[in-house]
C-alpha cells in the first residue's frame, strides 16, 4: 500500500478537484447570464437591463473546500460577491474579507507599478450578499452581519476600546420557503430554486432516501419553471450537486448538535478546556477525517469541531498511521 508518512505535518493547499454548488450552476452560469442580473437587481433594489454586462470574477486560490457556493461578478462599477449557505455562521465577514482581498490583490496586480506611483489606484466598490437556505428556523428573514463584531473587545479604555479602522458588512437574506416572498417573486430563478429545495426536504422529511427525494423532485419540476431545461439536461451533475449539499449541510448540522450536548455535560464535569481536549467522540473522529478528506484547514477544523490544535494534530497522526497500514 502507498506510503503516508508524514502527511499530516504537510500545509493543507487549496482543493483544486471542486464541484459546483447549485447556486453557482443556476447563478453563475454563461449562458444564463439574465438570471444572475435578475438576482442583482432583486437584492440589490436596482433595475438594470443589460446582462451582458456582467464579467464573472474567478476566486484564485482561496478555495479550501470541496463544493464551491460564490459567484462573484463585475456590474455597474460594483464587485458584487454572492454566496449561497446551507449551514449558518457568523463569520461570513471574515470570509468575504478574504474573498474580497484576493480580488483587489489581482487587480493591484495587473496595476502594479501604478500601485506605488502617486497616482491613485482605482478598484470597484464591493458588495457582499448570503443567501440562506438551511434548516434553522431562528434565522431572520433579513439581517447583516459585521466583520466589528467578531473583534475582541477586551480594551475598553476611552481612547482605544471602541476604535478599529477596518468593517465588512454582508447582507444576509433567509430564502427558505415562507421567508422574503417578494424578493422571490422579483427573480424567478431563486423562487424556483427554493421550491426544489424545499419540495426534497418534504420528501425526505416522509421518510425517502435523499437521493431518491432528489430524482423525484427534479422528475416533478413545472414545465413553466425558467430553469427547467437547464437542470434537465444536466441531470446527473445536478443530482450529485444537490446530494453534496443536502448531506453536507446535514453532516455540519449534526456535528454542531453534538458538539453543544458534549461540551455541556464534559463542561459540567471537567471545565470547557479540559472536555474540549478529551471530548472527541468516534462520531465526532469521523466526522473530522470526512472533512480533512474534503480539503477543510486546521483552522477551519478547529472552529467548527471545537478542539485544540494539539488533539487535531493527534488525530491526523492516526490518521496518517492507519493508511500505512
Amino acid at each position: 500500500m502507498r506510503k503516508t508518512r508524514h502527511k499530516h505535518r504537510q500545509p493543507v493547499k487549496p482543493n483544486r478537484e471542486y464541484r459546483d454548488s447549485m447556486f453557482r450552476f443556476l447563478f453563475g452560469n454563461r449562458k444564463h447570464k439574465d438570471w444572475t442580473l435578475s438576482l442583482f437587481n432583486a437584492l440589490s433594489g436596482k433595475d438594470y437591463t443589460d446582462p451582458e454586462e456582467i464579467q464573472y470574477q474567478e476566486m484564485g486560490n482561496v478555495l479550501y473546500i470541496q463544493i464551491r457556493e460564490d459567484v462573484v461578478f463585475l456590474y455597474g462599477g460594483s464587485l458584487n460577491f454572492f454566496e449561497h449557505q446551507s449551514t449558518w455562521s457568523p463569520n461570513l465577514p471574515f470570509r468575504m474579507l478574504e474573498y474580497a482581498a484576493r480580488q483587489f490583490a489581482a487587480i493591484a496586480d495587473k496595476n502594479i507599478k501604478a500601485v506605488y506611483s502617486s497616482r491613485i489606484v482605482k478598484f470597484p466598490k464591493p458588495r457582499f450578499f448570503v443567501l440562506y437556505n438551511g434548516t434553522d428556523r431562528t434565522i431572520p428573514a433579513e439581517t447583516t452581519l459585521k466583520l466589528s463584531e467578531s473583534y475582541d473587545t477586551i480594551s475598553r479604555s476611552e481612547e482605544l476600546g471602541n476604535a478599529f479602522d477596518l468593517e465588512v458588512v454582508v447582507h444576509v437574506f433567509n430564502i427558505n420557503s415562507g421567508f422574503n416572498e417578494s424578493l422571490q417573486e422579483k427573480c424567478r430563478p431563486l423562487k424556483e430554486y427554493t421550491w426544489i429545495v424545499s419540495a426534497i426536504r418534504k420528501e425526505t422529511a416522509r421518510g425517502r432516501s435523499l437521493k431518491d427525494a432528489i430524482r423525484m423532485v427534479i422528475r416533478r419540476i413545472p414545465e413553466s419553471f425558467l430553469i427547467r431545461d437547464e437542470i434537465l439536461a444536466e441531470r446527473g451533475r445536478v443530482t450529485a450537486m444537490i446530494f453534496d449539499e443536502e448531506w453536507n449541510a446535514r453532516q455540519m448540522e449534526k456535528l454542531r448538535n453534538e458538539l453543544r450536548e458534549e461540551g455541556r455535560e464534559i463542561g459540567r464535569e471537567e471545565g470547557l478546556e479540559e472536555g474540549l481536549e478529551k471530548g472527541i467522540t468516534l462520531e465526532k473522529h469521523e466526522t473530522i477525517k470526512v472533512m480533512l478528506g474534503e480539503g477543510f484547514d486546521d483552522v477551519q477544523i478547529i472552529k467548527i469541531a471545537r478542539i485544540t490544535p494539539e488533539a487535531l494534530a493527534s488525530l491526523k497522526e492516526q490518521f496518517a498511521k492507519s493508511e500505512t497500514h
